[in-house]
């Protein structure tokens, strides 16, 4: 079966061999339906059947077919494309034998047919009343079998850039003077555009000055951003809509937009290209500049250098490092440090390391990272931790008496010469005081009173200086 089939045919009820109106009392049993096998006749399904009934069970009552001619039509679009036979089928059985069931039931010119449905036709006619901004629309619209939504014309000026514009107005104003324009009507039905033959017209008067655009270099071309310029020259014969930049990265398919050429995403080191436009009434698309280019300036990486830790004890250290800002913010600084020994660094941004093991050799190293560079490193240095002999020997330049202590213990540091800070580490690394040696002065005094016996290291670390003590206290 094609698309928008029907099966149409005539049927007509009477009582037995007469033209009169089927009658009788019992008819509620009686039945007639019309049954459609999809599968070429191998299989038949009620699914597929119309039925006629007097008892409320089927699609249509058998008592409203009269004696006359009573025209059905059953679609058949659930069917298309398929190979289908047709049965009709009636029944009578309550009363069989009695005049009452005696009934005859006529089929005749049955028709299986194809339901063309005549879409709309549209013709474009000729403009007329045109001047150097009007002009006139005609069309003839015949709707066909189909319910038209919308009709009217589209319209364009016939050069490059130009759209097309919608109107369901026959009277289009606004255009430009001196310029052919393409035309053509149209309906629209069942979501679907009929259009009519595209034809043309020539407003009145001089043609127009199409406006000049160049497009002139960027400036202030930084890392991430760029200003555009540009200069437009238009006439009143074809104002200036809108106007503005198209610009992207070399290489790249897409164009981005700016009206104001005020570019301040831009990546470092990238190389993008640019022109300027202007649109009129008659060009959406724009007139175009030249198209030029400019590369963003490179970032420049921070300066690290790792310096010599100081202030050296058996269980703690003190790193150093001194880095300089490049054309980045510093998002993140530090160490990475390790025992020489091992594989796996740790990451500390805190200088004073303490928890060190005794007489160890480490490595470290100091770091910083920017948004375009991830991770830039200082030079690779080593320390090694102190033996308790070592503490035992050493000089280092400060004063601590008495020593052993037991209550109060000073700390004077002859060659100080600004604040410094004192901090007191016991045996196993943890800090257990941190004092401050006030600008001008190079001594303080320390309340050891509530400290546990034993040995600990005194550290004194100023802009000027690092020194480690040893410090024995002593419990009376």
């Amino acid at each position: 079966l094609p698309q928008n089939s029907n099966l149409k045919f005539d049927v007509s009820l009477t009582n037995n061999e007469s033209g009169d109106p089927a009658s009788g009392s019992a008819r509620s049993d009686d039945k007639f339906m019309v049954i459609i096998s999809d599968d070429g006749g191998l299989t038949w399904s009620q699914t597929n059947a119309t039925v006629w009934s007097n008892d409320g069970t089927g699609n249509h009552v058998l008592n409203d077919i009269t004696n006359g001619v009573n025209q059905i039509i059953i679609p058949l679009e659930n069917y298309a494309g398929k190979i289908v036979k047709i049965a009709f089928y009636a029944e009578s059985t309550v009363g069989s034998g009695s005049s009452d069931a005696d009934i005859d039931l006529h089929i005749d010119n049955i028709e299986v047919y194809e339901v063309v449905i005549k879409p709309p036709t549209v013709k474009t006619l000729d403009a007329d009343n045109i001047t150097d901004n009007t002009a006139h629309l005609h069309k003839i619209l015949s709707e066909g079998d189909m319910e038209v939504t919308s009709h009217g014309f589209f319209y364009r000026a016939d050069n490059e850039g130009a759209r097309w514009q919608p109107t369901t107005d026959s009277i289009i104003t606004g255009l430009i003077r001196g310029t052919v324009y393409k035309f053509y009507a149209y309906a629209e039905a069942d979501n679907k555009i009929y259009r009519g033959d595209t034809m043309s017209f020539t407003t009145t008067g001089a043609a127009p000055i199409h406006p000049v655009v160049t497009t002139q270099p960027a400036t202030g071309v930084s890392q991430n951003s760029a200003t555009l310029k540009k200069s437009v020259v238009g006439d009143l014969s074809e104002p200036v809509l809108t106007e503005g930049w198209k610009w992207h990265k070399v290489g790249e398919s897409n164009w981005y937009m700016s009206s104001d050429g005020l570019l301040n995403t831009l990546e470092h080191s990238t190389q993008y290209e640019f022109y300027a436009y202007a649109t009129t009434a008659i060009n959406s698309d724009g007139y175009k500049g030249a198209t030029l280019q400019f590369t963003t300036t490179s970032h420049t990486p921070p300066t690290v250098k790792t310096l010599a830790a100081t202030a050296i004890g058996t269980y703690a250290a003190t790193l150093r490092k001194v880095v300089t800002i490049g054309t980045e913010p510093i998002l993140e600084e530090g160490w990475y440090y390790k025992k020489s020994s091992e594989t796996d660094w740790q990451k500390t941004s805190n200088a004073n390391l303490t928890g060190l093991g005794i007489n160890t050799e480490y490595q470290f190293y100091a770091y910083a990272v920017t948004k375009s560079y991830p991770m830039t490193k200082g030079e690779i240095l080593t320390f090694k931790t102190l033996k308790t002999t070592d503490l035992d020997e050493a000089s280092y330049g400060a004063n601590i008496y008495p020593n052993p202590a037991h209550t109060v213990v000073n700390v004077d540091v002859p060659s100080l010469s600004g604040a410094a800070e004192v901090t007191v580490v016991d045996m196993m690394g943890k800090t257990v005081g941190r004092y401050v040696i006030a600008d001008g002065n190079n001594s303080i005094s320390i309340d050891v009173s509530s400290f546990a016996e034993g040995v600990y290291t005194v550290r004194i670390v100023s802009d000027s200086i690092t020194l480690v003590e040893r410090l024995v206290i002593k419990k009376r």
